[in-house]
């Protein structure tokens, strides 16, 4: 399915403040006390917006945008939405919707207390709810859907992220990025575990609708925690050479065809996105 892909790629993180990004207009973002905006890299502070183009065999399919939003208590909220477009609008009707909500410490950033979905395509609809228990070193999950809902426990290791804030976590704390690099970190999503590994294939200047710019390569690998043959790979992930680390470019090949999804537009939370009725903010 083409929003796991999006998972696995876009939600690396991004900046407002990229080189060569274009300029946006958007409401002013609420203020973040200074005891919150202190301990987040400072271009988060304000939040951010992303928007990307999803396209097959060179054709666009649909739209993704991602929403970052800085709270009180050293908490975030990041909000993903998918949808499809046009003729794919019709074949295969897609909108999904991910909301994440987390708290943020020094040294342990982007650590996921809620991550909750809600997906539709075609006639198939799912919901369901995650909730990270790090006392008890357990993810409850929840299908909100069926009758009566169903729950299941699964255990988690120490620092266990979703996906979303995975991958935000180690854009954060990763300074500097050299070729031949890699960086693995804990994931639950997909209702079980997965170790996310990260690694820096070389560099590369690269053209989207948002400008031009220097980027690292990356390829990145997701393998179940106890199915050693059960790994998600394939996927390439271009990622602006400077702090901001903002994604322009994932690729992937599928059976269908290469699937591609570029930077389209970078601003503050709150930038308005054109996404269709009942997606929400």
């Amino acid at each position: 399915m083409w929003q796991v892909f999006l998972l696995l790629g876009l939600v690396w993180g991004g900046g407002a403040a990229a080189s060569g990004a274009v300029p946006t207009s958007a409401p002013a973002p609420k203020v973040v006390p200074a005891t919150t905006a202190q301990i987040w890299p400072a271009w988060l502070t304000q939040g951010e917006t992303l928007v990307y183009d999803v396209s097959l065999l060179g054709k666009r399919i649909g739209r993704a945008d991602f929403h970052l939003q800085p709270l009180p208590q050293n908490k975030y909220q990041l909000t993903l939405r998918a949808w499809t477009m046009d003729f794919w609008d019709k074949m295969y009707f897609t909108r999904d919707r991910w909301v994440v909500t987390g708290r943020h410490r020094p040294g342990q950033p982007f650590l996921t207390e809620r991550h909750h979905i809600h997906l539709q395509e075609r006639d198939d609809q799912r919901q369901r709810e995650a909730v990270f228990d790090r006392t008890r070193h357990q993810v409850t999950y929840r299908n909100l859907l069926a009758q009566p809902v169903e729950t299941q426990l699964l255990p988690m290791v120490p620092l266990t992220r979703d996906i979303i804030s995975a991958l935000y976590a180690l854009r954060a704390q990763t300074a500097a990025i050299t070729a031949g690099g890699v960086w693995t970190l804990p994931v639950h999503d997909l209702d079980d575990g997965y170790q996310l590994q990260v690694q820096a294939d070389g560099q590369e200047r690269v053209k989207t609708k948002a400008g031009t710019f220097n980027t690292w390569r990356l390829k990145l690998r997701l393998t179940h925690t106890t199915k050693a043959d059960e790994v998600h790979d394939h996927v390439t992930l271009w990622v602006t050479d400077d702090a901001a680390r903002v994604p322009v470019r994932i690729s992937r090949a599928l059976p269908l065809g290469r699937f591609v999804a570029e930077l389209r537009g970078v601003g503050p939370v709150g930038l308005g996105v054109d996404a269709p009725v009942g997606l929400g903010r």
